[in-house]
């Protein structure tokens, strides 16, 4: 017989139809919808990952994976707050490796990149808890010493930074003791701005350290103000020379 559009049972049957029709579709949809999660779930994750390593890269030097500058005189500032409130000291020191020049000049920098490493992980395992070391740049580490009290001589701290390093490494065969020279700055009491206060602690460790290699190398000294004055009219004197 025939139906009508308009009949209750032709309208029941296509109704059914288009249900089935869309529950066949709905399992398609959700395995859909499923991969694109998983896809933007996973992209998230990649660009987090690429963020981290854009940020490590900025604050870490990429040879050693030690602080580089900018996160070592961060944390040296940090430290100098701290300082200000609990009334310990800071150290600082600067560590310059002796003869590395000729290491580079006659092996080449793939032979000084593995030196630099070698001294990197030294130090890391010979520090002791609470101190950082970091890489400046070149075959120039530095090292921040927190808490000190006013019963530590900083002259035995300086000895025992020296003694950290004792590196010997292969190179093409021949073995290469690492030595360097050492610079310890101590921080004062004062009431500097912290950012002015990293930059003296620095510049006055580097002053100590190149006064160790003047003292013939493989020596460690703590700096004293007569050193910056030396310093002073050591350029000084260049300068006139110069005109």
């Amino acid at each position: 017989a025939f139906l009508s559009p308009f009949d209750p049972v032709c309208w029941n049957r296509d109704r059914s139809e288009r249900l089935f029709g869309f529950l066949e579709v709905l399992p398609q949809t959700g395995i859909a919808v499923g991969m694109v999660i998983v896809l933007l779930e996973e992209e998230r994750a990649s660009a987090i990952h690429r963020a981290h390593q854009v940020q490590h890269l900025a604050y870490h030097d990429p040879l050693t994976g030690l602080p580089n500058r900018a996160l070592f005189a961060d944390r040296v500032g940090h430290a100098l707050r701290r300082s200000g409130v609990s009334g310990a000291r800071v150290g600082l020191a600067m560590v310059d490796l002796d003869g590395f020049k000729a290491i580079n000049d006659s092996h080449g920098h793939h032979a000084g990149d593995r030196v630099l490493r070698s001294v990197a992980d030294q130090l890391t395992s010979a520090l002791e808890p609470g101190e950082t070391v970091a890489r400046l740049g070149g075959d120039e580490f530095a090292i921040l010493v927190e808490d000190i009290d006013d019963t530590v001589d900083p002259a035995s701290i300086a000895e025992r930074l020296l003694e950290c390093i004792h590196v010997v490494v292969d190179v093409e065969g021949m073995q290469y003791e690492v030595r360097a020279s050492v610079g310890l700055a101590i921080s004062t009491r004062s009431t500097s701005h912290p950012a002015d206060a990293v930059q003296r602690l620095l510049r006055d460790a580097d002053i100590a350290m190149y006064s160790a290699k003047r003292a013939g190398r493989g020596a460690a000294r703590v700096f004293r103000p007569e050193m910056y004055a030396d310093a002073q009219d050591t350029f000084e004197l260049q300068s006139q020379l110069r005109g």
